[in-house]
C-alpha cells in the first residue's frame, strides 16, 4: 500500500470539494494535523474512518485504498469480486451452524433416547415382591434347569449365599430321580396327613438305603443354621391340611418376598430345614414354582 499516494489522491480530492484540512478533519471528527499527516504519506486513515471519507470525497474505498480513479468497469469487477468473497464467507459461517445444529440435536436426541431406555430399564426390572396362589396343579416333571433356577433366585432373592443356593437346587434335582413307588411320603395334591418327619439321621439313613448320593454341604448348611434353628418347628400338625398349607404357605411368603433383610430373620434355618427335610411334592412345588416363575402374578 502506497501511503504516499494515497496522501496525494485524498489532498487533491479535498481541493476539488474547496475543502480545508480542518473543514475535512471536523467531517470526520479527528484533528487536522491528522488529515495533514495522511496527505504527507506519514500515515493512513483508520479503516473505521474509510466509509465516510469515500462518502465525503464522493469516491469508492477502492479508490482510496488504490491512491487513484478507477473506470466503473473496473470498479464493477472488484464489486462483484468483494460481493462473491462476502457471499462465500456467510455461506460458510452457515453452513458450520448447520452442522453445529445438527450436532447439537443429534446428542440431545441420543442423550433422552439413553435416559429413556434407563427408566425402563429401572421400571421393568427393579425388584418387585410377588404373591403367588395357595394351590397348585400339573404334572411330576417340575424339578428342571436348575442354573436358571439359581439365577432367578439369586436376583430374586438375595437371602442364602451362592454356594447354598446351588446346594439346595442341586439336591432337589436329585430328588428327580427317585422312582415314584420308592417315595419316602404318602403322596396327596391337597393334603399332608401322610407326611413324614424324620431327623437329620433318619434322613441321611434313608436316602442312602435309596443309594441317592446327597451333596456333603448339605449338612454344612444345616449345621451352619442349626443354633437357629427351632426343632419343634419340624413337628407342625398338618391333620387340618388346608389350613395348614395355608399357613406355611403365608410365612414362606413372607420370609422370601418382603426383600427386607430383618424381618422374619429367626425362620430363616427353619424354612430352610423344612425345604430340605421334608421330601414331600407339594413343598417342593412351592419352592420350583417360584424360582421357575409359575403360578407367580404380581
Amino acid at each position: 500500500m502506497d501511503y504516499c499516494k494515497i496522501g496525494a489522491f485524498i489532498a487533491n480530492l479535498r481541493k476539488e470539494k474547496n475543502l480545508t484540512q480542518k473543514d475535512l478533519a471536523d467531517i470526520l471528527h479527528v484533528t487536522d494535523r491528522a488529515i495533514s499527516k495522511w496527505e504527507r504519506g506519514k500515515g493512513c486513515p483508520d479503516i473505521s474512518l474509510l466509509d465516510d471519507l469515500s462518502k465525503t470525497l464522493d469516491v469508492s474505498i477502492l479508490e482510496i485504498l488504490k491512491g487513484e480513479r478507477i473506470d466503473k468497469k473496473e470498479q464493477i469487477e472488484n464489486n462483484e469480486l468483494i460481493y462473491s468473497m462476502s457471499y462465500a464467507e456467510m455461506t460458510f459461517k452457515e453452513k458450520v451452524n448447520n452442522v453445529v445444529n445438527i450436532v447439537s440435536i443429534t446428542i440431545a436426541i441420543f442423550i433422552s433416547l439413553l435416559l429413556l431406555f434407563y427408566n425402563i430399564r429401572i421400571c421393568l426390572f427393579q425388584k418387585q415382591p410377588y404373591y403367588y396362589n395357595l394351590f397348585f396343579a400339573g404334572d411330576e416333571n417340575l424339578f428342571t434347569n436348575v442354573e436358571h433356577s439359581i439365577n432367578l433366585i439369586r436376583s430374586n432373592q438375595g437371602k442364602y449365599s451362592d454356594d447354598e443356593y446351588k446346594t439346595i437346587l442341586s439336591y432337589i434335582d436329585n430328588v428327580k430321580n427317585i422312582d415314584n413307588d420308592k417315595r419316602l411320603f404318602n403322596k396327596n395334591y391337597y393334603t399332608f396327613e401322610d407326611v413324614k418327619y424324620v431327623t437329620s439321621s433318619d434322613y441321611q439313613m434313608e436316602f442312602n438305603n435309596l443309594n441317592i448320593t446327597i451333596i456333603d454341604s448339605i449338612y454344612n448348611i444345616l449345621e451352619k443354621y442349626n443354633d437357629d434353628i427351632n426343632y419343634t418347628g419340624l413337628y407342625y400338625d398338618f391333620s387340618s391340611s388346608t389350613r395348614s398349607l395355608e399357613i406355611f404357605i403365608n410365612n414362606f411368603y413372607k420370609y422370601n418376598y418382603v426383600y427386607e433383610d430383618d424381618i422374619y430373620q429367626n425362620n430363616k434355618a427353619n424354612y430352610i430345614r423344612e425345604l430340605i427335610y421334608h421330601k414331600y411334592n407339594h413343598y417342593y412345588r412351592i419352592l420350583t414354582y417360584i424360582v421357575d416363575g409359575g403360578d407367580l402374578s404380581e
